[in-house]
């Protein structure tokens, strides 16, 4: 993805919702996009799937898949890349299924929207792909309608349509929020076995970091629509550069290991303060100044250079690597 620019344009003015980002995925890897609610994340992947709602449009930059840049096929060109090439689980599975259609039916749908398939054949497709996904009896579930089955057998069934046509892409956005912890694990645990089997390159959207230390192998950190970090899993967690990625990790509560982490069990998390900025009206300089406490005047005057501070690792930052935020 090359400066990608996706603007809404209102009665009241234009903005941006996704300004200026860029980054590789390969195949076989796991990048992690992470960052608060309204930083872009899902818009950037909206934007790749070229789904931007209305009266929001893609303005500029280029998305490539294998050399061909997405954003200038036709629609009926799109329509055979999207769900085939590339695919999409979305938060909530619960919006994202037909709920007057049968589980099986909708994957049957998506099999032969994009391969020659009988519909017996298309039909043992669903059912195979539904087993892929450890769902139990999946001939008799795949007769089942959204609304009888668990939230974790729904997104489980969300995972087998997009990738019943062994996609080169996967974006998952956000895949286990609505999920508890236990079946947000097994979900996670599918989505890499299946990664490793099939060898599809998996676009991670999420703001829980302990799920980007266990699956993702780069992290992108993202900011009222714009890139603000980049690095490596291991990199980012052992020395984050940018003061908002200090401030999202020293938010994370930590459980008590040592006597020392015990005195300090009563002790308040810790928080950014303030929120996001409305992308409509965003400060001048650097977007996260006013919410930084290391920020100066050339932070509130200047939009600092995305550069490369240490080997792989950049960020956008007057003063990166600084310890305020623990």
């Amino acid at each position: 993805m090359e400066d990608l620019r996706t603007r809404f344009f209102l009665r009241r003015g234009a903005f941006d919702a996704v300004s200026g980002v860029s980054f590789q995925l390969k195949r076989g890897e796991t990048l992690a996009l992470v960052g608060e609610s309204g930083c872009g994340k899902s818009m950037t992947a909206l934007s790749i799937m070229r789904l931007v709602p209305e009266p929001g449009r893609v303005i500029g930059g280029a998305v490539r898949l294998a050399g061909e840049n997405l954003l200038a096929l036709d629609e009926a060109a799109m329509r055979g890349l999207r769900g085939n090439r590339i695919s999409m689980i979305f938060q909530e599975p619960m919006t994202s299924l037909n709920p007057v259609l049968t589980i099986g039916g909708q994957i049957e749908e998506a099999v032969r929207l994009h391969q020659d398939l009988s519909r017996s054949a298309a039909r043992e497709k669903a059912v195979e792909m539904l087993r892929l996904v450890r769902i139990p009896e999946p001939a008799r579930r795949a007769r089942d309608y959204p609304h009888q089955l668990s939230g974790g057998m729904r997104q489980r069934a969300m995972i087998a349509m997009a990738l019943s046509s062994h996609p080169q892409v996967l974006i998952a956005d956000e895949p286990t929020t609505a999920l508890d912890v236990t079946i947000q694990a097994q979900i996670l645990d599918l989505m890499l076995g299946l990664q490793q089997e099939l060898g599809t390159a998996v676009l991670l959207i999420t703001h829980d970091l302990g799920v980007v230390a266990e699956t993702a192998q780069r992290v992108v950190v993202m900011y009222a629509g714009r890139k603000v970090e980049e690095a490596a899993v291991e990199d980012l967690f052992a020395n984050p550069l940018h003061p908002y990625t200090r401030g999202l990790m020293a938010s994370v509560p930590k459980l008590a290991i040592s006597a020392e982490d015990f005195s300090q069990a009563g002790a308040r998390l810790q928080e950014i303060e303030g929120t996001v900025p409305p992308l409509a009206n965003l400060p001048e300089g650097c977007v996260f100044a006013p919410r930084c406490p290391r920020a100066d005047d050339r932070c509130r005057a200047v939009y600092p250079p995305y550069e490369e501070m240490q080997p792989g690792h950049f960020a956008a930052c007057w003063h990166p690597g600084d310890a305020t935020h623990g």
